[in-house]
């Protein structure tokens, strides 16, 4: 009987120490893998966001992108902190409807007396720091702000001159009132500790006979949950077309 107990206790040992070495290696930050529904609905919103701003991101620049499209860096596990204050601003400012200098914003934080005029919108920080995480997964670096020609820091304000920056990003922000932009996956999967979307973008519009869709591209997505947000990786688009 003792011979047999040992030899059980030792398979068991020996079982445990396989298990161990066959599961998953993760580092202390890393985020369990669930996806809930929420979160790929909030993940096809912003697929969707950015095809209209035209963002790709990656670790190495697309040998075909585009004139019109803007492409943030991934380098060393930081994406472009230039980028990140660029693309913030746009998703600030994605809305046809955005508050000027009669919004709500001026009626909270007064003009300063040496704020120009041309300024017309304030946009608070932690405003933007939220949509960096929200939208993007990544801190927005404050300093990044003040070399984007256009704007103006002034305290926990940033005072925004939205004609100027309209009339220098290379192409329209929005699709017109007309269409309506869906990201549809058709696959996605976890891989270690990342999670990887793939789909297609829809323009869905309202055409004579009902409504219209057509398919705008394909779509590559990978996040990480990093702090309670997803933390995009590389997000990469094929057969872009450009909504007129």
């Amino acid at each position: 009987m003792k011979g047999i107990g040992t030899r059980l206790l030792l398979f068991v040992t020996c079982f445990s120490l396989c298990l161990a070495l066959a599961a998953p290696v993760r580092s202390a930050g890393d985020a369990p893998l669930t996806m809930t529904r929420a979160d790929k609905l909030l993940l096809q919103s912003n697929v969707a966001s950015l095809w209209k701003l035209h963002v790709r991101i990656g670790s190495a620049r697309p040998a075909d992108l585009k004139q019109h499209e803007t492409f943030g860096l991934v380098k060393n596990g930081q994406l472009s902190p230039a980028f990140v204050a660029l693309a913030v601003l746009q998703l600030s400012l994605r809305d046809e409807d955005t508050p000027h200098s009669q919004g709500p914003e001026w009626q909270a934080a007064p003009r300063p007396a040496d704020v120009p005029r041309r300024y017309d919108l304030c946009i608070p920080l932690r405003q933007l720091e939220m949509v960096a995480r929200q939208w993007l997964g990544w801190p927005l670096e404050v300093a990044a702000l003040s070399r984007i020609d256009g704007v103006l820091r002034k305290g926990d304000c940033l005072y925004v001159d939205t004609q100027r920056l309209l009339n220098t990003w290379h192409s329209p922000m929005y699709a017109p009132r007309e269409h309506d932009i869906f990201a549809q996956p058709f696959k996605t999967h976890a891989e270690q500790d990342r999670w990887i979307m793939q789909g297609e973008v829809w323009d869905i519009q309202q055409g004579q006979g009902g409504l219209d869709v057509n398919v705008c591209g394909t779509f590559s997505l990978t996040v990480k949950k990093v702090d309670g947000h997803w933390r995009i990786l590389s997000l990469d688009f094929g057969r872009s077309v450009v909504l007129q």
